[in-house]
């Protein structure tokens, strides 16, 4: 379950597929098993991110500007 239930704005976040890093993992260690390759080898593994309504409403800020934050952030 996603943490950002916790939070009044949802947080941008990236997914990695796990699943799938741990398949090309067992995968190139099986082949370095069996060829006796010593080379490693570079995979990338896609992700996605997940920009949230935070991001859009900081993108939204002057160039150069800090966030400020509004009424809404205090107690």
């Amino acid at each position: 379950m996603s943490s950002g239930f916790l939070f009044r704005d949802p947080l941008t976040t990236v997914r990695f597929y796990m699943e799938l890093m741990g398949e090309y993992a067992v995968r190139m260690l099986e082949e370095r098993i069996v060829s006796g390759r010593e080379i490693s080898v570079k995979v990338t593994v896609p992700t996605k991110l997940y920009v949230r309504d935070r991001v859009s409403r900081m993108s939204k800020l002057p160039a150069g500007s800090f966030f400020q934050p509004d009424d809404s952030f205090k107690s």
